[in-house]
């Protein structure tokens, strides 16, 4: 019985139902704005920032710095997001300003 009432939970929590930011990431959110520089990529989600522990600033994006080790690879995968349209999972560190960690993106089979 506990099997089956944690696959209920499973299969209503993650069809898309909960999407927004928390702690120190987003999930299930869209990408809605890029913003490029030559020091930064600014990046503004469906999410509510605000709910995050680090700063969005008033632009309320999240920054990917061009000196992050893996740049190329999650630029790439943010503007495919972006895009296409899919949903995307973003963490960011915890204190001062929203620099983007790491980047998750999976397939939706809707």
């Amino acid at each position: 019985m506990k099997c089956f009432l944690v696959f209920l939970l499973y299969v209503f929590c993650s069809n898309n139902l909960y999407a927004d930011c928390v702690k120190y990431y987003c999930e299930e959110i869209k990408v809605t704005a890029l913003m490029v520089n030559r020091i930064l990529v600014g990046i503004g989600t469906s999410g509510d920032e605000d709910n995050l522990m680090c700063d969005s600033n008033k632009f309320k994006y999240l920054y990917l710095k061009r000196t992050h080790d893996n740049f190329d690879a999650i630029y790439s995968l943010v503007l495919a997001a972006h895009v296409s349209g899919e949903n995307i999972y973003i963490s960011t560190n915890r204190h001062g300003p929203c620099d983007v960690r790491n980047v998750i993106s999976t397939i939706s089979h809707d």
